[in-house]
């Protein structure tokens, strides 16, 4: 009885989070499929709670559709969460799902099919599980690596939203690998080929895992908000709608190995602080950042100070680079000027000759990898605009 009600809570706390998930209209296409595995989740745990016992075919059929949509909803949402779509290509994700919808039908079905055909196609249909599940948590793993985890230039100063999204992806595909484990070991510890047969003890286990995991999403609902709240959680849109974290460290970040450094050691703790100043003031207060071909020796000499020691200020100081700096001055001053309706009267092209950079396409992939949408994207889906214009 007291397990019973514990499978219940724990789905009506998966009921709640999805419904949180699918009513937030601007990450609503993204969440579509979490909530739809949450859903099946919830509803697994709902049927454990109210069937009997001894009614083993209708947990089984739970158990099965719970698996066999897993991780090609899995790999729906992280694609979809990594591009931060809000329009749905049906045509190109129903193609995910045809398969585990077939397979789901065939063992609807099998009570109108021959007893011993039905036990050859169980087996037939679990080899094809395994398989495509295999595939997709591969694929999944490999896409998350290269465009989230492992995601080169990304600025993690500035751009809050992409850790967000890599610890979020990560905890997800983690533990679902340990649910896919899981599945994986059934027939060693069933001793039989059987795939979708779940003990209470180890389905205790999981609904203590689950309350975690919507627990979770509701002290943090960021995740499930999408970009814009990402960004305003993380305090990216203030007062001039885009503000740079302080990169600089009071102390210096890394080992000093190089002779060169070592000497500049003693010299640079007196006026390190007097140096970071003056860049703050050079790039807040002044255009100079904005000029085509900008580089750190240009800085150097309007500083009045050797360039060995603006290296030195970035590499022992600075959490970002000379150039990861540079580039998040100018998108800094490319929102400040959208904001201020430059785009009302002028090209994107012209916006990006603006602020200093040489191409569009230069401007567009950094602004797209710092903001994490493009600058046409940014105008339509920044609800602050909607308040300028």
């Amino acid at each position: 009885m007291l397990i019973d009600l514990f499978y219940l809570f724990t789905a009506l706390l998966g009921i709640i989070v999805v419904l949180i998930a699918l009513i937030h209209r601007s990450n609503g296409y993204v969440n579509c499929y979490l909530g739809f595995y949450f859903f099946l989740s919830s509803l697994r745990f709902l049927i454990y709670a109210l069937t009997e016992m001894h009614a083993i075919e209708k947990t089984r059929m739970a158990d099965y559709a719970f698996t066999i949509f897993a991780w090609p909803l899995l790999y729906l949402y992280f694609t979809n969460l990594k591009n931060n779509k809000n329009k749905a290509d049906l045509k190109v994700d129903f193609l995910h799902l045809i398969l585990p919808v077939t397979l789901f039908m065939l063992v609807c079905f099998k009570s109108f099919i021959r007893h011993d055909l039905a036990v050859l196609l169980n087996k037939i249909g679990s080899i094809i599980v395994v398989v495509y599940t295999l595939g997709y948590c591969y694929e999944s793993y490999r896409f998350l690596k290269k465009n989230v985890w492992e995601k080169k230039g990304e600025l993690s100063v500035v751009n809050s939203h992409q850790i967000a999204i890599s610890k979020w992806s990560k905890f997800l595909f983690f533990l679902f690998a340990l649910i896919l484990a899981r599945f994986l070991a059934n027939p060693i510890i069933n001793q039989k080929f059987d795939f979708f047969n779940t003990s209470h003890n180890f389905l205790l286990f999981g609904a203590l895992f689950w309350i975690f995991m919507y627990v979770k999403l509701l002290v943090s609902p960021e995740f499930l908000f999408g970009y814009n709240t990402f960004q305003l959680k993380s305090n990216e849109f203030k007062k001039d709608f885009f503000v740079v974290d302080t990169p600089w460290e009071k102390t210096i970040i890394k080992e000093i190995t190089n002779k060169k450094d070592l000497l500049l050691k003693d010299i640079m703790a007196s006026k390190f602080v007097d140096y970071i100043e003056n860049i703050e003031y050079l790039s807040s207060q002044t255009d100079l950042f904005f000029f085509k071909g900008f580089k750190l020796e240009d800085l150097a000499l309007k500083m009045k100070i050797p360039k060995s020691h603006l290296f030195f200020i970035f590499k022992y100081y600075s959490e970002i680079s000379f150039s990861d700096f540079k580039r998040t001055i100018r998108i800094k001053e490319a929102i400040r000027l959208i904001q201020n309706g430059y785009l009302n009267t002028n090209v994107i092209e012209a916006l990006s000759e603006e602020i200093g950079f040489s191409t569009y396409s230069s401007f567009f992939k950094n602004f797209k990898e710092i903001m994490g949408m493009s600058p046409q994207d940014y105008c339509k889906k920044n609800p602050l605009l909607s308040d300028t214009n």
